[in-house]
């Protein structure tokens, strides 16, 4: 077209310089008359040729088109491709919407019909037309999407040259096989276009422009810059059927996510009810007392392998709700100074079976009402404290809780701080991922699950978690969640605390310090002592001190130091679950750990932790003449839960639905109600509102929710609905006990009954040592309790000369000495249940036999009390116990020159170390009526003979001889 508008314009600028160069020859005829001629002469011989181009143009186009590569302007139509493809959608329409691309394209290069091939992976053979174009008027009717055809039937004998990826074009005139040539006309094919399509140097598929009346003519560079567009349009098709691919898999992921998550969670459900019968019958042994050694011990195994078994189904549903998405924070109103002291009572339970040091600081400052999901916090923490036990063999962990408050939202911080083994730095990577356990040469146990699941619970409260560690040096990690504020309240208010002046008696530094720490954030007055002199100083000056705080290893050193100076001061004892003080005036009882809101509670002089330890411990409730009615759907549960009251003297009503709590109700008055959650026909709710519509006295009688579910939230959920309190299934024996504590009337809780030993039977036991296991005792001395009594008596003779052993070993430094005796000490106080002192014991044996001077220095001085007093203990207990065999009745009056022999005899036998000869003749002495004096002799010799003090059996014996030598000489002089 250009080409004849360039001549048309030629034509007529010449003709145009003819009419005017014929005009001035006209006008200069005489000058030039033979100018016209050779002007009319070009002027024909122009017009021939322009009619002669007109004629080809017009009758080539009458029958074919122009050459392509003359109409094709292959940038612009790159740019066309690429606007159109950018409006394409992935979606079901992208086929037809490349289609109608093609077709322009058609258009633009004057093609007949492109294809786009897709060579199958599976063999290279075979190729799949994915989309195609035809026009209309060509259209052969041949090829549909979706067919598949082998690469021999499309281009015979092509393979080769399309794996070398450059592009090409077939002309039956062309060298190619001869079957190529009969395809191409056979389909009436002029010519053919060949873009192979490469992706990451692998061919995988190729483009096919065909054209029936007009051969294509491109140049090498001009096919390069063809084959964009197409390379364009066929990454959009990748693109979609991958997009397609990944839905069709993420599809079947989540249905088979949501049918593993499913079978989990039923799993899981069906696992836990089982499990809570296993642990609730297990403590139901536990608590019994009265079985062999060896049941009871199957018994221990059963519910610590239980326990661990629940928490592993606990995780595994926590995994699979995470994995489906199904994971949520359910933000409820709580009380923080709740949740925290959940978390020191959960880790007292976790640290109670080890020897670590467990501190926890919390800032008062804090608000002391949150809104959030305090279960998931609490759960993080859990996991995390579980953590640091299985990799802290020895030393502490330390909590440190602080927050940041930004307007309405508190951020808190939680610090958990290890001495244990760290983490190597090569491990420290997959700390968070799931599944993965690190340090496994280490036998320790655990699913790999709890630390990534606290990492994604603290991200779900726009939080996060993250850890220090040192390999050797321990760990730290640092949990942070976010939390609404409910009231700007703090958690303690400093201005309400008594001011007290609290002297402290406590020689471990790190527990001084902890405890100095505690004192100043409430802004107590404190003073420390760390020795016994100090202390006696500071009871000596004129200061009146309004407790004195000590642990509770070093209550009876305290003790002793207070009767020597005739102090009244009250005493604070900072004691575990074992220690009892039931015989001791004006001392209170604080379990350990402590924190700044347990001691604030305390100094306000309005809570329930200021109990004396003369009356009920708060641990041990004791009602037999409560009232409890239990309900619950599952028989097997209402046995558990009855069996665990009874171990609190309570006999208990049972009814297995909400109609016949209503029915027995109408009947009968309770002083405590509990009432399982889930029930048919009439829940546990439904029942709690018909229950508070009564018009009798159980209206207002507390209802306790009992339920498997310990959901966020569901605490309240029940509060809502009318009930007072809440326990999870398996209910756990110590908050049982503080159920019972807080909600049964204080009438109705006594003191428990001691009753004398009166047979040896090992079911009678009935006596009570403080920190002695006399069960444990009695079971290592066969069962018999008038063996146990002989070897408390050795026990007490024995330890008191260890004391002295253990004490010159210790002043001269000498560990292997010091390790032999204090093996003794382990061993004698394990046979007769002293537990505590015998694992002291093993831990200063270990000490000293790899000579770590510095934590014997730190202990031993607590272990020689802790046996001192002990000691003592069983000496008290065995002086109240008379029985039949300790009774003597004396018969006859006494011989002074019998006793006169018997006593010298006494005393070369134990000079001997004769110590039957002793006792019988002791015995022998005793059933002989004496004067007082002589009695009282006899009996010192007896006893001081049961418990093989050998230097008393003949200071007493040489005392009665001189006594009677004296009277002998005073009746002869009378004479």
């Amino acid at each position: 077209m250009k080409r004849l508008l360039f001549l048309i314009i030629l034509f007529a600028f010449l003709s145009g310089f003819l009419f005017a160069g014929t005009s001035s020859s006209l006008a200069g005829m005489v000058v030039f008359e033979r100018i016209p001629v050779l002007f009319i002469t070009l002027f024909v011989i122009l017009l021939v040729l322009c009619v002669y181009f007109a004629f080809l143009y017009f009758f080539k186009t009458s029958k074919h088109s122009e050459p392509v590569k003359s109409r094709c302007d292959l940038l612009h139509l790159i740019s066309l491709v690429d606007e159109a493809l950018q409006q394409t959608k992935y979606d079901e329409q992208i086929n037809k919407n490349i289609t109608e691309i093609l077709k322009n394209i058609g258009k633009q290069i004057s093609a007949d019909r492109i294809c786009i091939w897709q060579l199958q992976k599976d063999s290279i053979q075979n190729c799949l037309l994915s989309v195609f174009w035809e026009s209309a008027e060509n259209a052969q009717n041949k090829f549909h999407a979706g067919s598949v055809f082998s690469l021999e039937e499309i281009l015979p004998d092509s393979l080769e040259k399309l794996v070398k990826g450059n592009p090409y074009i077939l002309t039956p005139s062309s060298e190619s096989s001869g079957r190529l040539k009969y395809k191409m006309a056979a389909n009436h094919t002029v010519s053919k276009c060949i873009l192979p399509l490469v992706d990451a140097f692998e061919l995988c598929g190729f483009i096919e422009i065909d054209t029936f009346k007009v051969p294509l003519s491109f140049s090498q560079e001009e096919l390069m810059r063809l084959s964009v567009p197409f390379k364009l349009i066929f990454s959009k098709m990748r693109q979609s059927e991958l997009r397609t691919s990944l839905g069709t898999a993420r599809t079947q992921a989540v249905a088979g996510t949501d049918a593993k998550s499913n079978f989990l969670a039923n799993m899981t459900h069906e696992l836990r009810s089982p499990l809570n019968v296993i642990m609730g019958l297990s403590d139901l042994i536990l608590g019994t007392g009265n079985l062999p050694s060896e049941i009871l011990n199957y018994a221990q195994n059963i519910n610590s392998s239980s326990r661990n078994l629940f928490n592993v189904v606990s995780d595994i549903l926590d995994f699979s709700n995470l994995e489906s998405g199904n994971l949520e924070i359910t933000p409820v109103p709580y009380d923080f100074a709740d949740l925290v002291n959940d978390i020191i009572t959960s880790s007292r339970l976790k640290l109670s079976e080890t020897y670590l040091s467990f501190f926890i600081y919390v800032d008062p400052t804090l608000p002391a009402q949150l809104i959030g999901d305090c279960a998931r916090i609490k759960q993080v923490f859990l996991n995390l404290i579980s953590n640091s036990l299985k990799y802290t063999k020895e030393g502490s962990i330390t909590v440190r809780i602080n927050g940041t408050v930004d307007s309405e939202i508190l951020e808190l911080e939680f610090e958990i701080q290890d001495t244990g083994i760290g983490i190597k730095e090569e491990e420290q990577e997959k700390i968070f991922k799931m599944f993965q356990r690190l340090d496994n040469d280490m036998n320790v146990a655990g699913t790999g699950i709890g630390l990534a699941l606290s990492r994604k619970l603290c991200e779900l409260m726009d939080g996060s978690l993250d850890f220090h560690s040192e390999y050797g040096n321990g760990t730290t990690f640092t949990a942070k969640v976010k939390q609404r504020i409910r009231n700007e309240y703090p958690l303690v208010e400093l201005e309400k605390i008594k001011k007290k002046d609290i002297l402290i008696f406590e020689p471990r530094r790190r527990y001084s310090s902890f405890l100095l720490k505690q004192f100043e954030l409430l802004g107590v007055n404190a003073r420390l002592t760390a020795s016994a002199l100090d202390f006696s100083s500071g009871l000596q000056e004129d200061y009146d001190y309004d407790y004195i705080f000590v642990s509770a290893m070093y209550f009876s050193r305290v003790r002793t130091l207070l009767e020597r100076s005739g102090s009244n001061t009250p005493v604070v004892v900072i004691a575990t679950n074992d220690y009892n003080y039931p015989n001791e005036q004006n001392v209170y009882v604080l379990q350990s750990p402590l924190s700044c809101i347990t001691l604030a509670q305390f100094l306000s002089e309005e809570s329930p932790l200021r109990q004396h330890t003369n009356s009920l411990p708060l641990k041990d409730v004791y009602a037999p003449k409560a009232t409890v009615l239990l309900v619950d759907d599952n028989a097997v549960s209402l046995q558990i839960a009855s069996g665990l009251l009874k171990l609190h003297g309570i006999s208990t009503d049972t009814v297995t639905s909400g109609f016949d709590a209503l029915s027995l109700l109408q009947e009968k008055t309770y002083d405590l109600i509990f009432m399982d959650y889930l029930m048919p026909g009439m829940d546990g709710m439904e029942t709690a509102k018909e229950i508070r519509k009564m018009s009798n006295k159980n209206s207002k009688t507390p209802i306790i929710a009992l339920s498997a579910n310990a959901l966020s939230g569901i605490k309240e959920k029940f509060l809502a609905e009318g009930m007072n309190d809440y326990l999870t299934k398996p209910v756990e024996k110590n908050e049982l006990n503080d159920i019972l504590a807080r909600w049964l009337p204080t009438g109705k809780i006594v003191p428990r009954v001691q009753k004398p030993v009166q047979s040896d039977n090992v079911q009678d036991i009935q006596f009570v040592i403080p920190n002695v296991n006399t069960v444990s005792g009695v079971k290592y001395a066969g069962n018999s309790i008038t063996a146990y009594i002989d070897v408390l008596k050795t026990y007490v003779v024995d330890s008191r000369q260890k004391m002295q052993l253990l004490s010159d070993a210790y002043a001269r430094k000498d560990w292997r000495d010091y390790a032999v005796n204090i093996h003794a000490i382990k061993s004698a106080s394990k046979a007769i249940g002293a537990e505590k002192l015998s694992v002291i014991a093993a831990r200063l044996e270990k000490a000293a036999s790899e000579e770590n001077a510095a934590f014997i220095d730190e202990n031993s001085e607590n272990c020689l009390d802790m046996i001192k007093e002990t000691a003592g203990d069983i000496e008290v207990c065995l002086n109240s116990i008379k029985t039949d065999e300790n009774t003597i009745v004396p018969t006859q009056d006494g011989n002074v020159e019998l006793l006169y022999q018997k006593i010298t005899a006494i005393k070369n036998a134990a000079d001997n170390y004769n110590i039957l000869f002793v006792k019988d003749a002791a015995e022998e002495l005793e059933t002989y009526k004496w004067e007082k004096k002589i009695t009282d002799a006899l009996s010192l010799i007896r006893s001081a003979a049961e418990y093989f003090d050998y230097e008393s059996i003949v200071k007493n014996s040489q005392m009665l001889i001189k006594y009677l030598t004296e009277q002998n000489n005073a009746n002869l002089g009378s004479k």
